[in-house]
């Protein structure tokens, strides 16, 4: 694991899990709060489009999301949606 978020509006936990090569890449783990604030027990899980490794993250506007990611593409952005984990 790289780095644990909370989302902006606090409905879901974000992990980034870096990657080792092109083969074994890096993703995303949304873990989802119920309507009474239990985390779920089961992740999404997103592949960033381009990333390979991603390392930090940093919350943008409501539901943006900066990645950066020291493969090739550097900087991933992306929307994402905390009620079910989708990018």
């Amino acid at each position: 694991m790289s780095e644990i978020l909370f989302s902006a509006d606090n409905r879901s936990l974000i992990v980034s899990v870096k990657g080792y090569n092109s083969t074994m890449p890096g993703y995303l783990l949304f873990y989802i709060f119920s309507d009474l604030y239990t985390l779920a027990m089961n992740p999404i899980q997103q592949k960033p489009t381009d990333g390979l490794l991603p390392f930090s993250m940093t919350l943008v506007g409501t539901n943006g999301l900066l990645v950066t990611d020291p493969g090739p593409n550097g900087v991933l952005t992306m929307n994402y949606m905390p009620t079910n984990g989708t990018i």
